[in-house]
């Protein structure tokens, strides 16, 4: 292997997603790893999943208070038996189904809702782990800041 693909190969930035879920202390730990560029949804990734389909910026208490408006969105209820079935949006095949259903247009429609959640963050809002690193309070979110820059760069903007 030649010397230049190895140094390519280790200035590939490293990156993580992942939730703030109620748990402070390890979303601070994640976000505070060095030489990582970090990017997550707060509360958690369902809101970003939602974003696909429509606005919805109301601050959430609880994990799961996207679930409802999820099932009903990406239309999660069937019909069995005469009853009204609806499916648990936690588990990988209902999760696959839901990111499978997502067209490309809704993709760049859910970046711009991110970014107008993001847009009415004030400078106060902020939430300091160390000096350089800081999130927002719920609702708020990076993914769509990384997915944006990404779309540019394929898309040769």
């Amino acid at each position: 292997m030649s010397n230049r693909v190895v140094r390519k190969a280790t200035q590939v930035p490293k990156l993580a997603f992942f939730d703030y879920d109620k748990n402070p202390k390890e979303f601070e730990k994640r976000m505070s790893t060095k030489g990582v560029k970090c990017y997550y949804a707060n509360l958690n990734f369902d809101l970003w999943l939602l974003l696909h389909k429509k606005n919805y910026a109301k601050p959430v208490t609880n994990n799961d208070d996207y679930i409802e408006q999820l099932k009903i969105e990406y239309g999660l209820e069937t019909k069995e038996k005469g009853n009204q079935k609806k499916k648990n949006i936690k588990q990988e095949k209902v999760r696959t189904q839901i990111i499978q259903s997502i067209e490309w247009s809704e993709v760049k429609q859910a970046i711009k809702r991110a970014e107008q959640i993001m847009d009415h963050k004030l400078e106060t809002d902020k939430k300091f782990i160390s000096k350089d690193v800081f999130y927002y309070d719920n609702p708020s979110m990076t993914i769509g800041i990384f997915l944006k820059k990404l779309i540019q760069e394929i898309e040769g903007k």
